[in-house]
């Protein structure tokens, strides 16, 4: 599962019905949510257990409908893989972290904060 780094998103994971699916989680209707641009969208929100760093956490999930072919509310930007991401992780997920991006490598690094900011 390919999944992007969004620091504008609030929710902790965002992902299509067919990995909530693929991955048992089930969604509730009537929920919305607006997107970058202004537009809103229908949305399930639906719950999971994951490890996130070395640690069990029950965390929120945005169920998107599943996009029709290059209509996704979930851009690709230029990686090491092609097309549309399979979800996002937001910054709900991302609190307390530590975020290290190697634009140059094209590599992230999450690790739990220490709380020391540097410059």
């Amino acid at each position: 599962m390919n999944l992007e780094i969004d620091t504008g998103a609030a929710p902790s994971i965002i992902m299509s019905q067919g990995w909530a699916r693929y991955l048992g989680i089930v969604g509730q209707d009537g929920h919305s949510a607006t997107l970058a641009d202004g537009s809103v969208r229908p949305v399930q929100i639906g719950s999971a257990s994951i490890e996130w760093l070395g640690e069990a956490r029950q965390v929120e999930v945005v169920i998107w409908d599943d996009p029709a072919e290059g209509v996704s509310p979930i851009r690709s930007r230029r990686g090491r893989y092609r097309g549309t991401p399979d979800g996002l992780i937001g910054r709900n997920l991302l609190k307390l972290t530590a975020l290290a991006i190697d634009f140059p490598a094209h590599q992230v690094q999450i690790d739990v904060s220490t709380g020391n900011a540097s410059s």
